[in-house]
């Protein structure tokens, strides 16, 4: 038998951040957070961007960033124009 595609699923099987340099570069822009904070934080936010309302509203294309700002927001950090540089040094960029 052979294999035409083969499907990889990155939703924490292939990807994980790493917190502790997220957090220096979001201290680095200005935003105080613990790497401890973002790492609890991502179990809640892969649940919830699993919700329905989330699939919907975002396609495979934004999904990563929308997981990024549930992680960020959970984390209890503001959404702000200091969190978006710090990501856009990752190459990430924020939904909102």
């Amino acid at each position: 038998m052979r294999t035409d595609t083969l499907f990889l699923d990155a939703g924490g099987v292939l990807v994980n951040p790493n917190w502790t340099r997220v957090a220096e570069r979001l201290r680095a822009h200005g935003v105080p957070v613990e790497p401890e904070a973002l790492a609890a934080a991502d179990p809640h936010a892969r649940r919830e961007l699993d919700q329905p309302d989330n699939l919907r509203a975002a396609g495979d294309g934004s999904r990563g960033w929308l997981y990024l700002d549930l992680v960020l927001t959970r984390a209890g950090v503001s959404l702000s124009e200091h969190t978006a540089a710090a990501l856009r040094e990752f190459g990430y960029r924020l939904t909102s």
